[in-house]
Parts: structure tokens; C-alpha cells; sequence
């Protein structure tokens, strides 16, 4: 059996592996090791996977992600989200949608220091959705509008999937935090003004709230300043290089703990401690995916299949806007079964010689392919987003949930076809750097 063909039956064994459950991460090390082991032998094969698990750890800069998941784990436990929900409420008001921009608002600002999608619908679904029914909301609007809002983790930094994406094209990992704010500040504008019109057409689906006096705004608005001056000093300090994205991630996290020690919604056994636990187990779960996927792209590289692609597209002389539809179109079939860090960490090896040949900035084409892990996950029927929603509130009509979120599908379309168009708001930012 060539090369090659080891290397695409290697895959066929890989889904197969993940379709029975198996965890992405040992299903992608058994996998590699055993295609480099049919390719090179034993020796080679259980060397290369000892150099990958050395590799793939022992790099200072891997230390932005315990950093980045002990702040948002420590965000979510010390309140928060509560009472950002509650400030942008009192700024909305009667706006037509008032809760649902409020819902938006929220999460924009919140992934801004948490990193986490389910994490953030997780808690959104356990906060707004009570607030939206009391109102008078119907469950698909709300649902939809929570589900779609819990995404912005994936894109806006410090995005978890960026930082990974960093790590496998070996990209400087500030630049890819970088690239995905502008696209990011985008969605959530575009979803604000979604919701807007939508909720303006359907009053029935979001009655107007209840209206607050200036003065109860500019209180408000104090629930609303430390979040957003943490958010400006980890992104900001990454920006202006005044910060490593290790030291901003690291100086996220002693601020969030600092300020709900402050408040009194933090205690060091009761949420400190779990905080730093969930982050442990989640870093050690990040860890052994890369330590897989960079074992996954030798063993790509060792096969040749990358080439082969390369040489497939050539002689099929598709242009590099249709290979880019091509790549998009099989991260939207993807998405309807795998995991976005599965997509990511799977294919990103795989493309990466297809992309290099037909000289696409690496920087710009991570937000594309993150923007479409963002769309995977409230797309049916594997949209986690919409899963964890269903399991945070078990009396929700999922299935009216899944037949609102198509406007936000789109509107995330819209936004991959504008950064296709003009690439600079990908590019121009992370270029200041």
C-alpha cells in the first residue's frame, strides 16, 4: 500500500473512531502513531510520538492557556455575567428586543475575558432565559438569540481556538488573537441590529421592557466598567506589545480574582480552587489534542497525502476562490457532525501544504476557518451551543430553537463573504502590531 493511501485510510479510521466515541485527542495519537508506524516502522513511529508529546508542551508560550482558562473560569464563578446582563438591561430598556440585545451585549463583552462558547451559553441560558419568559418572550426567539450569542468566544479574543490555530500553522499566537477582534466586534454588531429589525417586525416574540431613568443607566453602568477594563488590558496589552499574550492572559486572571475577592462573590476554597481545578483538567484536555495534532501533521507530512492534495487541486485547476469555497464548504458539512476543535486540529495539517501553494495569508484564512467552527456550533444537529442550552433548560421547544438560529447562520455568512471581500478587516489590525 503507497503512502498516500495509508494516509487517507488512517483517516477513514479516525472518524470511525470518533463516531464510536472515542476522545478526539486519542483518537488522532492512535492514529498517527499507527500511520507512522505502517510508514517507518515501531521505532520510528513510538520516537516521533515521544518528540510530539515533548514538543507540544514544553514551550513557555503554551502557558497562555491554563492562563486564559483559569480567567474565564474564575469570571464565570464570581458573577459577572449577572450583572453585566443586568446593566446592559437597564441601557436597553424599552428598545424593541431590550433582553435579547442585552443577551448579546453580554456575551460580546464576556468573551472578551472568557475564551469559552459552551461555557458562556451555559451560563447566558441559566441567566437570561428566566428574565426573557417573565418578559414575555417566546422560546425561539430567546433561545436562538442565547444560543448565537454564546459563539463569540470562539472568534473574539482570547479565543481558545485561535490560540490552537495559532499553535498548529506556527503563526505568532498575538497577531492570530489580533486578526479575529475586528470580525468579531462585527458579528456583534450585525447581531445587534438582526435582533433589532426582528424584534421590531415580531413584537410578539420580544415585548418591550420596562424603561429606566438616566440616573439608574449611569449606576448601571458601574457593572459594566471593570469588565470592560480588564478586556481592554488583556487585548489592549496585546496589542500595543506592552504585554506577551502569556503575561496579559496571566494578568487577565489576577484581575478577574482580584476583583471578585473584592466584591465578595469569590472564596478561595469554594471557587478559587475549582476555578484553578476545571482549568487544570481543561489545559491537560487542550494539551494532549495539540500534542496529537502535531503528531497528526508529521504523520500527514511522513505520508505525502499533503502533497497529493496539492497536486489533486492542480489538476482540477480550481482557482484559489474555489478552493477557498471548496474548504468552506466542507467546514460547514463537518459541522454538522464533528466538534469545532475536532474540525480544526483534523484539518488544519491536512490543508495546511494546499494553503501554503496557493499563497494564502495564514493570518486571515485562521478567521475564516474559525468564523466557520463558530457557525458549527448552533447548526444542526451536532450545534453544541444549542445542545448545552437544551441542557441547562430542559423544558425548552429545541425544535424551535433550531428553526430560529437560520438568521444568524446567515448573518455569520454574511460576515465570512465580507472578510472574503476585504480581507484588511482580518489583516490590518495584527499588521499594526
Amino acid at each position: 500500500m503507497s503512502d498516500p493511501m495509508i494516509g487517507f485510510w488512517m483517516i477513514v479510521l479516525l472518524f470511525a473512531l470518533i463516531g464510536f466515541g472515542v476522545y478526539i485527542g486519542v483518537a488522532m495519537l492512535f492514529t498517527a502513531t499507527l500511520g507512522i508506524v505502517l510508514i517507518r516502522g515501531a521505532n520510528v513511529g513510538l520516537t516521533t510520538m515521544g518528540q510530539s508529546a515533548f514538543s507540544g508542551t514544553a514551550v513557555f508560550a503554551y502557558t497562555i492557556i491554563p492562563m486564559f482558562m483559569l480567567m474565564g473560569q474564575a469570571a464565570i464563578r464570581s458573577g459577572l455575567t449577572e450583572r453585566l446582563y443586568r446593566a446592559f438591561n437597564i441601557w436597553f430598556g424599552r428598545t424593541y428586543g431590550g433582553l435579547a440585545l442585552a443577551t448579546i451585549s453580554t456575551s460580546g463583552l464576556f468573551a472578551a475575558i472568557s475564551g469559552s462558547s459552551v461555557a458562556m451559553a451555559a451560563m447566558l441560558s441559566r441567566v437570561a432565559i428566566p428574565e426573557m419568559r417573565k418578559a414575555g418572550y417566546k422560546d425561539a426567539f430567546s433561545g436562538s438569540v442565547l444560543a448565537a450569542a454564546g459563539s463569540f468566544a470562539v472568534l473574539i479574543p482570547p479565543s481558545g481556538m485561535l490560540v490552537i490555530y495559532a499553535l498548529l500553522t506556527e503563526q505568532s499566537i498575538g497577531q492570530v488573537l489580533m486578526s479575529g477582534l475586528i470580525p468579531g466586534v462585527i458579528t456583534v454588531l450585525l447581531y445587534l441590529c438582526i435582533v433589532t429589525v426582528w424584534a421590531r417586525l415580531r413584537p410578539d416574540l420580544a415585548p418591550r421592557s420596562s424603561s429606566y431613568t438616566l440616573k439608574e443607566r449611569l449606576v448601571g453602568t458601574k457593572d459594566i466598567l471593570p469588565t470592560t477594563g480588564i478586556a481592554f488590558i488583556v487585548v489592549g496589552g496585546i496589542y500595543t506589545g506592552a504585554l506577551t499574550p502569556t503575561e496579559s492572559a496571566a494578568v487577565g486572571a489576577f484581575l478577574v480574582i482580584i476583583l471578585g475577592l473584592a466584591r465578595g462573590q469569590l472564596g478561595i476554597k469554594d471557587d478559587i480552587l475549582p476555578s484553578s481545578r476545571d482549568a487544570v483538567q481543561t489545559t491537560v484536555q487542550v494539551f494532549l489534542i495539540i500534542v496529537a495534532a502535531l503528531l497528526f501533521g508529521r504523520f500527514i507530512a511522513l505520508s505525502g497525502l499533503g502533497r497529493e492534495l496539492v497536486e489533486l487541486a492542480e489538476a482540477a485547476e480550481l482557482g484559489r476562490y474555489q478552493l477557498l469555497f471548496v474548504i468552506i464548504l466542507t467546514y460547514l458539512v463537518l459541522g454538522t457532525f464533528l466538534e469545532g476543535v475536532a474540525s480544526l486540529v483534523i484539518t488544519v495539517p491536512l490543508i495546511l501544504p494546499l494553503l501554503v501553494a496557493n499563497d494564502f495569508d495564514l493570518l486571515w484564512f485562521g478567521v475564516i476557518v474559525v468564523k466557520m467552527i463558530e457557525i458549527s456550533v448552533i447548526t444542526p444537529p451536532m450545534g453544541f451551543n444549542v445542545l448545552v442550552l437544551a441542557r441547562s433548560v430542559p423544558d425548552i421547544d429545541i425544535n424551535s430553537v433550531w428553526r430560529s438560529i437560520g438568521i444568524f447562520v446567515v448573518t455569520d455568512l454574511l460576515v465570512v463573504a465580507m472578510l472574503i471581500l476585504w480581507p484588511a478587516l482580518v489583516t490590518w489590525l495584527p499588521n499594526q502590531m
